[in-house]
């Protein structure tokens, strides 16, 4: 876990996704067949089942959103995720913490503080990422529509990129002409936000699972990954994991008994200090309270196996305690694990829907049209820092030109 594991650039170009239909007049009575538009297909096929909207919000409702603050020279910030995972570079390994990123390119913490501080004026509560790239916003809905002037229940995104609705927010000059994007705003829009309830499938089908495994060989499950990967020859060396500490994103909590007791047959340490759980601050609680997983099979399967497989490493779990995974999730999931730099390796459990979805939100007006963008900035973060992503959440995604350093999607 000493390296950023080799990448890929993710392309997807909009063309494909926006066919144009050729509509035929009437009078020709042309026999060609009208070609699909994908965007209306997925519409369609995401509406025809039940769908799951925002409840509509209260004035006194918390909601949480970000506001993503421009690099101060973001190709440098590329060029710098690159260098420092490419041997031979001048610059390879030599990895910046998130306060370096700040100051090479971030925002100052005065920009930061005076951004906490206007928010505070106005009773809404912010966190500042030490990178100086993200504030994390939390407050009551009537006071982040008297800031914005906007209706949380109708906000949709417009060109300049704080404002949500038919006016445009009264926020000073230095501080607007800092904000790259703003993420979650929009969510609430039950009228044009919405999650297939689902028998759409939000990623891509996997290998079918070997049903003639010997489950039982070694004495544990564990050993379906390590002779799969042969991990043996690497446990002959001595490695175990220990001081190491593997970031695991997920959508639900865990039991700390259920994980443990696994632990304890595979033969590995059962120090509870090994496992820990990190609250991500989240989106769309407020109507999905009944969907919060305390005990998720998904996430518990994770630990199990990563504290398995790496017997001594620690293991500490990144909980976006809401259900849906919204890109305010994922930003926020990342971004914390990022700013806390105490895991060497990070593995998402979960996935954002795939880019036809995205561009449907988009399309619609209740997703920044810069989250494409907006991956790369976190993604390059990681790849500053001497950090092993193992999972992603972009989903259906065609790969091409390899990178060490990061994931550099573009559609």
């Amino acid at each position: 876990m000493k390296y950023w594991g080799k990448l890929g650039i993710v392309s997807m170009f909009a063309g494909l996704l926006f066919g144009a239909v050729n509509v035929q007049p009437a009078a020709a009575k042309s026999k060609q067949k009208t070609p699909t538009n994908p965007i209306s297909k997925a519409f369609t096929d995401m509406t025809s089942t039940n769908i799951i909207k925002a409840q509509k919000l209260g004035k006194n409702d918390d909601v949480t959103f970000d506001i993503v603050l421009k690099p101060r020279n973001e190709q440098a910030m590329y060029q710098q995720a690159l260098a420092v995972n490419t041997p031979g570079n001048a610059d390879f390994k030599d990895y910046l913490t998130p306060a370096g990123i700040r100051e090479k390119f971030g925002q100052s913490t005065t920009i930061t503080n005076d951004w906490k501080s206007y928010l505070k004026q106005h009773h809404l509560q912010a966190d500042a990422m030490d990178n100086g790239l993200l504030l994390v916003v939390d407050g009551k809905v009537k006071n982040i529509n008297k800031t914005f002037r906007m209706d949380l229940n109708k906000a949709t995104y417009h060109a300049n990129p704080l404002q949500f609705g038919k006016a445009k927010p009264k926020i000073p000059g230095r501080l607007s002409k800092t904000v790259y994007t703003v993420v979650g705003m929009a969510d609430h829009n039950s009228s044009r936000y919405f999650f297939p309830n689902t028998k759409v499938q939000l990623a891509m089908n996997g290998a079918q699972a070997d049903t003639t495994t010997n489950f039982a060989k070694k004495g544990g499950y564990t050993s379906r990954f390590t002779d799969r990967y042969n991990v043996d020859s690497l446990y002959g060396q001595g490695a175990t994991g220990k001081g190491q500490s593997i970031g695991l994103i997920g959508l639900g909590g865990v039991q700390r008994s259920n994980v443990l007791h696994f632990w304890n047959h595979e033969g590995a340490s059962t120090n509870p200090s090994r496992l820990s759980v990190k609250q991500v601050p989240s989106d769309m609680v407020v109507y999905a309270k009944q969907l919060i997983q305390s005990n998720s099979m998904e996430t518990t399967m994770d630990a199990e196996y990563a504290g398995s497989v790496a017997p001594q490493a620690n293991v500490r779990i990144y909980w976006s305690e809401s259900a849906f995974p919204t890109l305010v999730n994922a930003i926020n999931s990342y971004s914390t694990a990022f700013n806390e730099n105490r895991v060497s390796a990070l593995s998402s459990s979960w996935a954002l829907g795939p880019n036809s979805y995205m561009q449907l939100l988009k399309q619609r007006k209740v997703l920044t049209p810069k989250y494409a963008d907006l991956y790369n900035l976190v993604y390059a973060q990681g790849a500053c820092r001497e950090f092993h992503c193992l999972r992603h959440l972009v989903t259906r995604a065609r790969l091409s030109t390899p990178l060490r350093a990061f994931m550099a999607i573009r559609y």
